[in-house]
């Protein structure tokens, strides 16, 4: 990335923090942020709070203020030198990525102050502009190019970007690695250590997550990412295969669980970074949707829902409050390809009252 652009990016947003504008980086320009690489995106889109971007008159004399001109369109775009502004509104942006934008889960830049989408929200708003059918053919392949970019450099796993300054946060001294058989014994004790004192436990999870390891369908191995920090691991995270009555070619769905952190690191947002890290290799996988079965006020905020809420007949193949039966889809429209009954591994326990 041209240091030059950097900079003068970075001084209008430390004039727009005295304005009391937070921006959210997002596109092109949020890539390059995160791996340093000038991708020549010439626009840099950011996302601001609904009230900001309706109060055009006060974003209009805070941009010209600040030295820049207003292009001739509709939309809130500003000109000046070799920076080119567009502001976005967050509902817009959380509409197409199908969840909210929690802070904590974004990049936090300091000295100024401003957030950088993550990869895997990055990988959400390239997937829908290549889904829309309003995107030119040239666009639509850009967008595929940074998605490809995005896994040739390993960006299963998210990456901080270069010019981080929170060097005091936790996550930067965690590392998140596919699990190996190697480490299939600590995972055993970090699942047991996380079951130890739920209300909920069965007391054989761990034996349940060396079943599932052996019945996927084909030999393939579900997905399993770990949590290390300082070498060792302290959160673990599975993604399996699941069955769907009728499958009309919309690629496989998978079931999320047991998704762990130790205890003394629970409460610092591992738990659903790791759950992003699975949603995200599940795609590369093949995988067009997800099923868990947790609190719906959690889930909810990113994305999954309940059968009731959507237009979809999935629903398990066994009896259980359907509030509690999560779905999500990582393609636009792929929930509208499934239907019927989903049924689970064997080793989940679930009385699915299959023939023998």
């Amino acid at each position: 990335m041209e240091s030059q652009r950097f900079d003068l990016f970075e001084s209008v947003v430390a004039q727009l923090n005295l304005h009391d504008i937070l921006p959210i980086i997002s596109g092109s320009f949020a890539l390059e942020i995160i791996s340093g690489y000038n991708l020549n995106a010439y626009v840099t889109p950011m996302i601001i709070e609904d009230e900001q971007f309706n109060n055009a008159a006060a974003l209009e004399e805070t941009m010209y203020g600040l030295g820049f001109s207003r292009a001739d369109v509709v939309e809130p775009v500003f000109l000046i030198d070799q920076l080119t502004i567009v502001f976005i509104p967050k509902s817009s942006v959380e509409e197409l990525i199908g969840h909210e934008l929690p802070s904590i889960y974004n990049f936090v830049h300091t000295m100024p102050d401003y957030f950088v989408l993550n990869t895997y929200d990055l990988f959400n708003i390239f997937a829908a502009l290549i889904a829309s059918p309003d995107r030119d053919e040239d666009s639509r392949q850009s967008d595929a190019q940074k998605l490809r970019f995005m896994q040739q450099l390993g960006y299963i796993f998210d990456r901080y970007p270069v010019r981080q300054l929170s060097a005091s946060s936790l996550l930067n001294e965690m590392a998140f690695h596919f699990a190996t058989p190697q480490d299939y014994t600590e995972i055993d004790q970090v699942i047991r250590r996380s079951f130890d004192e739920a209300t909920y436990s069965t007391l054989i999870e761990e034996q349940q997550v060396r079943a599932l390891r052996i019945e996927q369908p084909n030999g393939q191995l579900p997905i399993e990412i770990v949590i290390k920090f300082n070498n060792q691991i302290i959160g673990y995270g599975m993604l399996s295969d699941a069955q769907v009555a009728e499958n009309r070619d919309a690629g496989r769905i998978g079931v999320l669980g047991p998704v762990v952190i130790i205890p003394e690191f629970r409460g610092r947002g591992l738990g659903w970074r790791l759950a992003e890290e699975l949603e995200v290799s599940a795609r590369y996988a093949g995988y067009a949707a997800v099923i868990v079965m947790g609190w719906p006020n959690y889930w909810r905020r990113f994305g999954y829902h309940s059968p009731n809420e959507i237009p979809t007949t999935l629903q398990p193949r066994f009896n259980m409050d359907l509030n509690y039966f999560m779905v999500k889809d990582l393609y636009p429209g792929a929930l509208m390809k499934m239907d019927g009954e989903v049924t689970f591994p064997k080793a989940w326990g679930y009385n699915q009252n299959e023939e023998e």
